[in-house]
């Protein structure tokens, strides 16, 4: 028995004054040391029971996401922001810390100090000679993306704390600037217009203009990159959605597929890579697409029914929060925030009405706020997200 014991200690144990009783030799018919097989087991044990916790709180914190995802919520007016603006606004933006909200004033620039929904104005630009169609910040460096209906793109430099001024003026369209996209890495701008064009700009020392698309037939509404940044969709009075790739050989763009809607497209946006949602004018439903890339397939998926009636406004962009599940969608005299789930299907809706189509507005970048101004109110009103 001492030799069998012997043999089932390991030099460390047998060191280490372990003695193996009568009883727990027959555990184990190897030569492996009985101690540390126990204590592996010990480890295994501890390693399974990890992983159950590990599983069961990822099982909680989804039931509890998705009972999160079909509650109620709601974008409740603080009257104490609301600002009076008695010249037409027709575009608002956060920058991406949500520090900054610049609002468009006629043919000028506002720029505000944006705290948890206070607003103090810091500045004024002026640069456009007509109505401020369209607003961005660039990600990095706090400078400003404007579009107008004078046919130009502006791009104001932030040189210091607090102070823009114009660093280029981008002619090139021959008609209202409608929509401004900026891809992620702040080298590529793409515009549209009432001139049928989509146009794509690159910074070498100043932006030109790399590539133009003119397969719209009529004027371009709206655009959308996609979140890895090589698909962009556009929309229009043509009734076509455009679906065009980036060539990774020449870094060209090519449009790879015209769904036919049947209806003029105000408004639409992707949601994930693989999805995008579609408004439609003169329709009361917002309609989902999916792209299938091994087939090359881009179909409808399904439909949301929306309140309005007919729109007539295209400068509303809509928009999808990706932390919140949250498409912002304005529609007639109704803005229409609807909370969908992976597969774009509708889990929750809530309803803003304003008893005017002529609403203009956006959405932070994290949700919590809604900020809008429209006809009737002549105010930027600023309501926070509850649920």
């Amino acid at each position: 028995m001492n030799n069998f014991k012997d043999q089932t200690l390991c030099k460390k144990h047998k060191r280490e004054g372990y003695n193996l009783g009568s009883g727990l030799s027959n555990l184990q018919n190897s030569v492996q040391c009985q101690i540390c097989w126990e204590e592996k087991c010990q480890t295994k044990n501890i390693q399974n029971y990890q992983i159950l916790q590990q599983q069961s709180k990822q099982i909680k914190t989804q039931r509890i996401r998705n009972n999160q995802d079909k509650k109620p919520f709601s974008y409740v007016l603080e009257p104490k922001f609301s600002k009076r603006q008695e010249e037409n606004c027709y575009a608002i933006e956060f920058n991406e810390d949500m520090t900054l909200m610049i609002v468009g004033s006629n043919n000028k620039i506002k720029i505000n100090q944006f705290n948890q929904g206070n607003l103090k104005e810091i500045q004024v630009l002026e640069g456009h000679t007509d109505n401020v169609t369209t607003l961005n910040f660039m990600y990095a460096s706090n400078d400003i993306i404007s579009g107008s209906d004078d046919k130009q793109i502006i791009i104001w430099q932030n040189v210091k704390d607090q102070i823009w001024n114009i660093s280029q003026r981008i002619i090139g369209h021959s008609g209202q600037i409608n929509c401004v996209v900026r891809n992620n890495n702040d080298d590529l701008i793409v515009s549209c217009s009432w001139d049928k064009t989509i146009k794509f700009w690159v910074k070498q020392n100043e932006w030109e203009c790399q590539q133009t698309i003119t397969e719209h037939t009529g004027s371009v509404f709206q655009l959308s990159l996609n979140s890895t940044q090589n698909k962009l969709i556009s929309c229009g009075i043509d009734q076509f959605i455009l679906v065009m790739e980036l060539q990774s050989q020449d870094n060209q763009w090519i449009v790879v597929k015209k769904i036919w809607t049947s209806l003029q497209g105000n408004r639409l946006c992707f949601l994930s890579d693989k999805l995008f949602a579609f408004q439609p004018d003169n329709k009361e439903i917002t309609q989902i697409y999916e792209i299938n890339n091994s087939k090359k397939q881009y179909e409808k998926k399904n439909e949301m029914t929306v309140q309005g009636n007919y729109d007539g406004s295209i400068l509303f962009p809509q928009k999808f929060i990706m932390e919140k599940s949250l498409l912002v969608n304005k529609y007639y005299t109704f803005v229409n925030l609807m909370r969908l789930d992976k597969d774009g299907k509708l889990l929750a809706k809530y309803t803003i009405e304003l008893s005017t189509y002529g609403i203009f507005g956006t959405i932070s970048h994290n949700g919590e706020y809604l900020v809008t101004w429209n006809y009737k109110s002549k105010e930027i009103e600023v309501r926070k997200y509850n649920d």
